[in-house]
C-alpha cells in the first residue's frame, strides 16, 4: 500500500532528476565493456545497475513508451484470421532448422568462438524477419550482433530556434531502435547474454555522438538474444535508472516446424517489425533538446476522457511534472524506493490547463472513490481512469484533482485548530456511510487521511477499496505500518476501516 500525498509541494526537483541521469551516465561511461567472459564479481555489479521493470524493483517500462504496451497485448494471442505470408513461413521455418544445425555442429565441435557459424546461419535468416541489420559500433568499440538505425530527421535548420530548444547538431542525431545478441554456445558463459546486451545498449546511450537523443528522450529499445535455442524480447528505457523488462514470452526455437508453430512465431516476428517500425517513427518525429530537462525522464505524456462535473466525458491530455511524494530512485540505492504519483498539467480544449494528481497502480476502486467524493465530499474528485495495460503488467492510470490547504492527519494539530469534533463527525459519518454500502478503504493511515484548519477531511488512496469480503490487501502488505492484524491477501472487511479509524482517534479526548 502507498502513501498517497497530493497536496505538498514536490520534493523530488528537477535539478535531484537530471543529476540522476547524469551520474547514472558517468557510471555507465566508466564500466568495462560487456562481454560474456566477464569475471562474475564484476558482472554481478552491472547487473545491480538495471532495474528490471517490475513494480517492486522499477517503474513500469510502459509509462515512458506506450510502444512497449501495444506490442506485449499485440503478442499475447494470435487472432484467428491471422495467416502468415509464404515468405515470412519460409524464414520461419530455415530459423527453426538452423538453430537446431548450427547448435549441434557447435557442440560436436567443441570449439570456442563460433560467431562466424552463427553469423552465416543465423543472421541472414534474422534479417529476413526482422528487416535490414547491421553490426553498428559504439565509439568505445562496444557492439551487439546487430542493430536497427533509427534516424532523427525532425530538427533542420529552419528550426534550430523552436520554442522546443533544438540545437545545431539535431539533424545529424541516430538511435539503435532494435538490438540483438545470439549466443549458441553456453559452456563458456559468465555473464547472461541478455545481461550482456543491456550493457551494450547501455554504452550506446552514454556514446558522445548520440548525447542529443539521449538528453530528449529516454531511448526506449527493444532487445531480442538468442540463448542457445532459447529466443526473449525484452525492452528498454533510461531515465534515473536503467530499466529493462521482459515483453511476451520466450520461445524455444529447438521446436518441431509445425504449421501452427510457425504460425505463431510469423505472428511473433510480425508484432516486432512493426513494433520496431513504430520506434524508427518515433525517432524520426523526436524534437532534440538543446539542454538536459527533466520532462524526458517522467511517464510520457497520455490523453485520457475527463469526466466533467456535469458527468459528460472530455478528452484531455495529462503531462506529468515531477514526483509527486519522497522517492529514492537514483543508482546511488541499492533498492528502489519510489510511489507512482505524480504532480501532472491537465490540459483540455477550451479550458485554462489546471493542476492534477496522477497515480498509477495495477488496480484502483473507482466505484468507491466517486461514491466519497460525489456523494459524501469527502475525497478529492477523480477526473479519469484509464486502463492502459490490459495484460501483465496490469496498469491503469487514476487523475484527480488537487487537494490544497490540508495536511496529513496530525491529532496534535488538530486539537490545537479546535477542529477535532468536526473532524470526528465527518469520519463517523463517513464510517457510516461506507457500512450501509457494503464499502471498504483498505487503508485508512494517517498519510490518506488529509484535515484543513477547519477540520476539512479528505480520504485518499482508493488502491484497495471496493465491496466488503471482495477485496483483498495486497500479497506483499507491509504489516508494520499498519495498526490492526491483518495479512497480505487477506479480505478487507468493514471491521478493519473502523478500527483504523478507532487507533487514529484513540487518543484524543471524547
Amino acid at each position: 500500500m502507498e502513501n498517497t500525498t497530493v497536496v505538498q509541494e514536490s520534493v523530488t526537483s528537477a535539478e535531484r532528476i537530471v543529476r540522476d541521469v547524469k551520474k547514472m551516465r558517468e557510471i555507465v561511461k566508466g564500466l568495462p565493456a560487456p562481454t560474456t567472459r566477464m569475471q562474475p564479481e564484476t558482472a554481478a555489479k552491472l547487473q545491480n545497475l538495471l532495474l528490471n521493470g517490475r513494480p517492486t524493483l522499477g517503474p513500469p517500462i510502459a509509462l515512458y513508451c506506450h510502444n512497449f504496451t501495444q506490442l506485449r497485448e499485440e503478442l499475447e494471442s494470435v487472432p484467428p484470421s491471422y495467416e502468415p505470408t509464404a515468405q515470412d513461413a519460409r524464414h520461419v521455418y530455415a530459423l527453426l532448422a538452423s538453430s537446431r544445425q548450427v547448435f549441434a555442429a557447435e557442440e560436436r565441435a567443441g570449439t570456442q568462438d563460433h560467431r562466424s557459424n552463427r553469423s552465416s546461419a543465423l543472421q541472414p535468416v534474422l534479417h529476413e524477419l526482422l528487416g535490414p541489420l547491421d553490426r553498428l559500433s559504439n565509439d568505445d568499440k562496444t557492439a551487439s550482433d546487430g542493430s536497427t538505425l533509427a534516424f532523427v530527421f525532425t530538427r533542420g535548420s529552419e528550426n534550430e530556434t523552436a520554442d522546443n530548444g533544438a540545437g545545431p547538431d539535431a539533424s545529424a542525431s541516430t538511435w539503435m531502435s532494435l538490438q540483438y545478441e545470439l549466443k549458441n554456445d553456453l559452456r563458456n558463459l559468465q555473464l547472461d547474454p541478455a545481461v550482456q546486451l543491456q550493457l551494450t545498449v547501455g554504452k550506446t546511450w552514454v556514446d558522445p555522438s548520440r548525447e542529443a537523443v539521449a538528453r530528449s528522450s529516454p531511448c526506449p529499445t527493444l532487445l531480442l538474444t538468442i540463448t542457445g535455442t532459447l529466443m526473449s524480447l525484452r525492452g528498454m528505457v533510461f531515465v534515473q535508472r536503467m530499466l529493462v523488462e521482459h515483453i511476451g514470452p520466450s520461445i524455444d526455437l529447438d521446436q518441431s516446424p509445425d504449421d501452427l508453430t510457425i504460425r505463431n512465431m510469423a505472428w511473433y516476428f510480425l508484432c516486432l517489425r512493426e513494433a520496431n517500425g513504430r520506434l524508427q517513427s518515433y525517432y524520426s518525429r523526436l524534437p532534440l533538446l538543446k539542454d538536459w530537462t527533466p520532462t524526458p525522464f517522467l511517464p510520457a505524456p497520455i490523453s485520457i476522457d475527463v469526466i466533467q462535473e456535469d458527468r459528460s466525458v472530455q478528452t484531455g491530455t495529462v503531462s506529468v511534472q515531477d514526483w509527486l511524494l519522497n522517492t529514492n530512485f537514483s543508482v546511488d540505492s541499492s533498492d528502489a524506493d519510489y510511489r507512482l504519483v505524480f504532480s501532472a498539467i491537465l490540459e483540455q480544449a477550451g479550458c485554462a490547463p489546471r493542476r492534477c494528481v496522477v497515480k498509477f497502480s495495477e488496480h484502483y476502486g473507482e466505484e468507491v472513490h466517486e461514491y466519497v467524493a460525489n456523494e459524501l465530499q469527502l475525497a478529492p474528485r477523480l477526473l479519469a481512469v484509464k486502463t492502459l495495460s490490459r495484460v501483465a503488467p496490469f496498469l491503469k492510470v487514476v487523475v484527480m484533482e488537487e487537494v490544497v490547504d490540508a495536511v496529513p492527519f496530525d491529532l496534535n494539530r488538530i486539537m490545537t485548530d479546535n477542529a477535532l469534533p468536526a473532524v470526528r463527525t465527518k469520519l463517523e459519518a463517513f464510517l457510516a456511510s461506507m457500512r450501509k454500502r457494503d464499502y471498504v478503504h483498505g487503508d485508512l493511515r494517517k498519510p490518506n487521511i488529509y484535515v484543513g484548519a477547519k477540520g476539512d477531511v479528505h480520504i485518499l488512496d482508493f488502491e484497495y477499496a471496493g465491496k466488503a469480503g471482495k477485496v483483498k490487501y495486497a500479497p506483499d502488505l507491509n504489516t508494520d505500518i499498519l495498526p490492526i492484524d491483518v495479512q497480505g491477501g487477506e479480505a478487507i472487511c468493514l471491521e478493519h476501516d473502523e478500527e483504523m479509524i478507532t487507533v487514529l482517534l484513540d487518543n484524543a479526548p471524547s
